[in-house]
């Protein structure tokens, strides 16, 4: 019987370390205004400079956003990505919690006279929730508008639990076998 209690008590003391926040599921998107830099126009830019930005459309945990909330965002290079990361690309505060994105990766999947469309991963952090991996994009047109999107990549499939998590498990499959055995006995 002292081994079931002493097992209660560890998993009663490790209990509040197991708790973990949930990664960030949905999207929100961004418009705004921008200016290409680095060329003479669209076609042969280099970089980008935001203008302005403001929220336009969310979803999932983004969804107490409100539409037209104010963005920070970073101007940046990306032929080439310079630095190798941006941190953060983007952020925004609203009903307390903040929401930044650290670029990691750019693609340039269009770029014409006209227009320009990006795209890449990096990753999301929101007061409250785990660092989540995502995909962006960015377009741009000749009249200086933008659409940008963020979207949380979901892998529940590959989740590991955290130590404190399997900690609990191993102690409570303990705790059973030992009441297990007692009784048998």
């Amino acid at each position: 019987m002292r081994q079931l209690k002493l097992a209660v008590v560890a998993s009663l003391l490790i209990a509040p370390f197991a708790a973990n926040a949930d990664p960030i599921e949905g999207g929100v998107g961004f418009g705004g205004g921008f200016a290409p830099t680095g060329g003479t126009g669209l076609a042969d830019a280099t970089g980008i400079d935001f203008l302005t930005a403001y929220v336009l459309g969310t979803s999932g945990d983004f969804a107490a956003i409100p539409g037209f909330t104010g963005a920070a965002f970073t101007d940046f290079q990306f032929s080439p990505l310079t630095p190798s990361t941006i941190a953060p690309l983007w952020s925004v505060v609203s009903g307390g919690t903040t929401y930044s994105f650290d670029l990691s990766s750019i693609v340039v999947t269009l770029q014409t006279s006209s227009q320009i469309g990006l795209k890449g991963t990096g990753v999301l952090s929101a007061t409250g929730f785990d660092d989540t991996p995502g995909t962006w994009s960015f377009t741009g047109d000749g009249a200086g508008s933008i659409l940008f999107t963020f979207s949380s990549v979901t892998a529940a499939a590959t989740a590991v639990p955290e130590p404190g998590t399997l900690a609990l498990l191993g102690i409570g499959l303990l705790a059973f076998g030992m009441f297990r055995r007692r009784k048998i006995a």
